[in-house]
């Protein structure tokens, strides 16, 4: 497993070399230019991995990463950035169960990841204070957006963000939007009417359903539901008024039975009587006969 997870990431940093080959070449460039003179970023912490895989639709562009952030090793990792916290609240996921902060970061990635966004940063690394930030170096996406085209929008979380790109970056013509900075300095807006923007804008790139999309699929499942229950009604229906008929049925029968077996009683009760009858007769006969006998005998005697 170990030598697996290995191989894996390695192959994450070639992948991702090519993006800060380019950026140390403008870096390199940028001093030539400026006869020796270093104003551009220079940063020994390593630059932090985008978050990103091919299912990604909308890529999410800060600025800068902060110290914070480096320390923690993630986006937006300052304790008071609203960031994920409103991704959480918009697609109702609990991260307050993960206490790790390795653990928090994995389910923050996959919240990112199972709603098609990728997260990077316009510059690359943290800000640098003896210079201006457009003149830093910036992040190679215009070979990241190659390498991931299912990306069709970039939002931006600071109106600083989107100068910088807009200047970087003008043969890119994605679609673009601003979000409000997740930023606690950001405090022009309220939490709630932060995510609610976010949401708009999640809603119009098709992160988010819409309302109306909501009501009519739930519309659609009521009809379905009251479809259901109405079929369900018309065969109960069905099924009692066969339940009913058979029943009828039943009883007739049962009825025509008992007639039958009273028909059959009585002609058998008549049969018997017939028979019972005609052996009186019978019998009657006999005795006559023999007094007629007895009575021609006397009168032979006389």
């Amino acid at each position: 497993m170990n030598s697996h997870y290995s191989s894996n990431r390695k192959r994450k940093q070639q992948d991702y070399s090519s993006f800060n080959s380019n950026n140390n070449n403008n870096n390199n460039n940028n001093k030539r230019k400026r006869k020796g003179k270093d104003e551009s970023y220079t940063n020994n912490e390593k630059p932090i991995d985008p978050i990103v895989n091919r299912k990604s639709k909308v890529l999410i562009l800060g600025t800068y990463l902060s110290n914070e952030s480096l320390e923690h090793n993630f986006y937006y990792g300052e304790s008071r950035n609203a960031f994920w916290k409103i991704l959480a609240e918009i697609f109702k996921v609990n991260l307050r169960v993960h206490k790790d902060r390795d653990d928090l970061n994995d389910a923050r990635k996959k919240l990112a990841l199972n709603n098609g966004i990728a997260i990077w940063t316009v510059l690359n690394g943290t800000k640098n204070p003896r210079t201006s930030i457009n003149r830093q170096m910036t992040n190679n996406l215009s070979v990241f957006l190659k390498k991931y085209p299912n990306i069709k929008y970039i939002l931006f979380t600071s109106k600083s963000s989107s100068k910088i790109f807009k200047k970087k970056f003008k043969k890119i013509k994605l679609q673009q939007y601003i979000l409000p900075s997740p930023s606690s300095a950001f405090n022009e807006m309220s939490h709630p009417e932060k995510r609610t923007k976010y949401l708009e804008i999640f809603q119009t790139v098709g992160l988010a359903e819409k309302p109306e999309e909501k009501e009519k699929e739930e519309g659609k499942g009521k009809g379905k539901g009251n479809k259901s229950k109405k079929k369900k009604k018309g065969k109960n229906k069905e099924n009692e008024n066969e339940k009913e008929e058979n029943e009828e049925n039943e009883k007739e029968e049962k009825k025509k039975t008992k007639k039958s077996k009273k028909k059959k009683k009585k002609g058998k009760n008549k049969a018997i009587k017939e028979k019972e009858e005609n052996e009186n007769d019978e019998k009657d006969e006999a005795e006559g006969k023999n007094k007629k006998k007895k009575k021609k005998t006397k009168k032979k005697k006389h």
